[in-house]
């Protein structure tokens, strides 16, 4: 219209024709109403949210099965080591031994023989039992406190505690107690009824053998150093003396370390170490039945438990983040602002 007006002055128009071209209606411009505005920030809200919603709870799964299975190869990397006759170390995880706990499925599995070796256990071997747990608990300083007291009443003691915090606050404890060794069973028995045992591994190792050579080694030198004094007594030169002195104080510095093992062996003979991982937890875990509707009920309690759970660390999140949303949802208005002002201008 414009262009056939500039068309129509170019001629030299008479101006009623002018006028009639003037007052001619002119095409009304789209304008966007607020309510479209309202929308189009909602839809972006609804995003933001969505994918908030969605991506938490994945972020927090994988946070969670990493963390679970750092745990879990932090926990299973532990030692217990012995002296053996050429002063090296070896593994107390040799020899005989038990496990049983909550596998990936889990199902408990179980060792049917533990049973029968506690029964058979040789009188007259030197055997020693460790144990390693992992418990988990919704009382953590009543479960800590009563391990601690059971020990002390077995007559055993608590070597080293360390305690700390993992993912949504809870808290752990890792363990290392000393239990005689013919309580142990006793000790593990009254875990297991106070706190739930997701994993336990106990193993025996015959050191029989290892006992009888230190023993033997060690009534040797004993005669040697006699012998060795009485021959001190006799000596009368001055070479001689020197001579016999100097093995006399290589024979001590023998008994000494063999001492010093066998009172090593004695104490892991004794003694049982117990290695506990405590987990607090708002829910424990329960081995599944095999029943169809049991593990039905078990895995719809499972999935609506990680959905709260999800629920609630997005809540968490969100609001924690409310800060930063209110600043993202500032610049984007001032964003959105900006914009439709310079279309304004442009269609003026």
């Amino acid at each position: 219209m414009k262009a056939y007006k500039e068309e129509v002055d170019a001629l030299h128009a008479p101006d009623t024709l002018k006028q009639a071209i003037a007052e001619l209606p002119k095409a009304a411009k789209p304008k966007k109403t607020r309510t479209r505005r309202i929308a189009a920030v909602a839809a972006v809200l609804a995003v933001v949210l969505l994918g908030g919603f969605v991506l938490t709870p994945m972020m927090f799964s994988v946070q969670k099965s990493a963390q679970r299975s750092y745990e879990s190869i932090s926990d299973s990397a532990s030692y217990d080591y012995a002296p053996a006759e050429n002063g090296y170390y070896a593994d107390d995880s040799a020899g005989y031994g038990s496990a049983k706990g909550v596998g990936f499925n889990g199902e408990s599995a179980k060792n049917e023989s533990t049973d029968a070796q506690k029964n058979t256990l040789p009188a007259d071997r030197k055997l020693i039992r460790n144990a390693e747990l992992n418990v988990e608990t919704k009382e953590f300083d009543a479960f800590c406190d009563a391990v601690q007291k059971k020990a002390a009443e077995l007559s055993g003691y608590v070597e080293s505690t360390v305690t700390g915090t993992r993912y949504s606050d809870m808290r752990y404890a890792n363990l290392v107690l000393r239990i005689p060794a013919a309580q142990l069973d006793a000790f593990l028995q009254t875990v297991s009824q106070i706190g739930a045992v997701t994993y336990e591994n106990t193993s025996m190792r015959d050191v029989t053998d290892d006992y009888i050579d230190v023993e033997s080694r060690l009534a040797a030198l004993e005669t040697e150093q006699e012998t060795l004094l009485d021959l001190l007594k006799q000596s009368k030169s001055l070479s001689d003396t020197l001579e016999i002195q100097d093995r006399l104080t290589t024979v001590r510095g023998e008994l000494e370390s063999y001492k010093g093992q066998l009172k090593a062996l004695d104490s892991k003979i004794d003694y049982s170490t117990v290695t506990m991982t405590v987990d607090e937890v708002e829910r424990v875990t329960t081995p599944e039945s095999k029943s169809f509707w049991t593990q039905v009920r078990q895995n719809l309690a499972d999935n609506l438990y990680s959905i709260g759970q999800s629920a609630r660390n997005f809540a968490i999140s969100f609001l924690s983040n409310l800060p930063y949303i209110v600043i993202w949802l500032i610049v984007i208005g001032v964003v959105v602002t900006v914009v439709v002002l310079i279309r304004r201008k442009r269609r003026r």
